[in-house]
């Protein structure tokens, strides 16, 4: 069999198993009643966030839930971001700021933050949230509901991304596209498995028995990543975890200058890079070469079979795209842009191996990290 052939046919089976990793992504549940929901604390680390931590603290505020708690963590920021927190909580005695101790060393400082959060926290269930999210109504209760439902220990998931620019559109569908092309999420609940994990920092919700069961952020404090750290650590101690599709309860606001959403995506592959050279290779194969291969050999006249591999090829790679992009409520647009998609995860890839190679680390909020 020609090489070229494989190489076509490939992204046409891949595309199979992207559908069934779509179809069998779990989405939050509604529920039928709210009577007996447990009491919820909604923790929020945020330094220098000035531009969404109103609008986040806003969607929370009006949410519909029997008993909970919001709490942000104002984590030596310069910008104001914990006065404009309170002001956005229009004195609701559901709303508490609290701001942060000195960061101890050996700690990272969202780590750190979250840490404070939890000591803080009343509720049975503890949701940690980023500063820069935004909840649609009905957010908690579908949360709460989906983690007793199907029993989970924590669960987590992908929210939509509002992008401002083609440019951070580009970005961040890196940080979607890699986890429905490369991970089986349908296997992410088995306890057995746990290797196959995903979590995302924008949403975690922790039975609080669990979240103290693993020791909590203090067992990840070193972490670059310190979701998928604790993700990793549910799993190793029997706990479930789910990850989710959070497009109809959950929305990010992300960067809005491509610079920023650079450093940020980059800083999210750092610490993983061995499996980021993995889905880098895995993109390139279905995104990159079956086209670049039928270019070449409508040049050099190849073989019609292949050409005809090669193009059914080429626009499975589109149509995992496409799917991929509009189950997250990203321009369907950016599926039909695989070939850079690859080039620019490529550079994502690269950026991140070589700050690791040459231990740069990163800077983040106002922090270095080795």
């Amino acid at each position: 069999m020609s090489p070229w052939l494989i190489l076509g046919l490939f992204p046409v089976a891949w595309l199979g198993f992207v559908a069934l990793n779509l179809a069998l992504c779990p989405r939050s549940i509604q529920p039928a009643s709210q009577k007996g929901l447990p009491k919820l604390s909604v923790l929020i680390p945020a330094r220098n966030g000035a531009q969404t931590i109103g609008p986040c603290v806003e969607s929370l505020i009006s949410q519909v839930y029997p008993d909970f708690e919001i709490l942000v963590l104002d984590d030596h920021s310069t910008d104001g971001t914990g006065a404009i927190a309170l002001a956005a909580a229009a004195g609701s005695d559901r709303f508490r700021r609290l701001r942060g101790r000195p960061l101890p060393e050996g700690w990272r400082g969202k780590s750190w933050a979250c840490h404070q959060l939890a000591e803080a926290a009343r509720g049975e269930l503890l949701l940690f949230l980023d500063a820069n999210t935004l909840a649609e109504p009905g957010l908690l209760a579908r949360l709460v509901t989906t983690l007793q439902v199907r029993r989970a220990d924590l669960l987590s998931g992908l929210p939509q991304q509002r992008c401002g620019s083609i440019g951070t559109a580009l970005l961040h569908a890196q940080q979607i596209l890699p986890v429905i092309v490369a991970l089986p999420i349908f296997l992410v609940p088995r306890r057995n498995h746990e290797a196959l994990v995903a979590a995302s920092s924008a949403c975690l919700l922790f039975r609080r028995e669990s979240y103290r069961r693993i020791g909590g952020h203090a067992a990840v404090r070193q972490s670059g990543a310190d979701h998928v750290a604790l993700a990793r650590l549910i799993k190793r101690s029997r706990g479930r975890v789910l990850f989710c599709n959070l497009k109809d309860t959950l929305q990010c606001r992300a960067d809005r200058s491509p610079g920023a959403a650079w450093r940020s995506v980059v800083r999210s592959q750092y610490p993983s890079v061995g499996v980021t050279i993995l889905v880098t290779s895995l993109l390139l194969l279905l995104f990159l070469l079956p086209p670049g291969a039928l270019l070449l050999g409508a040049l050099s006249g190849m073989d019609a079979g292949d050409r005809i591999a090669l193009s059914a090829g080429t626009i499975a790679g589109g149509v995992i795209g496409v799917l991929t992009c509009r189950s997250f409520r990203l321009p369907g647009w950016l599926g039909l842009l695989m070939p850079m998609q690859a080039l620019l995860y490529g550079a994502i890839a690269s950026t991140a191996v070589w700050r690791a190679w040459t231990r740069q680390g990163y800077a983040w909020r106002g922090r270095r990290y080795a």
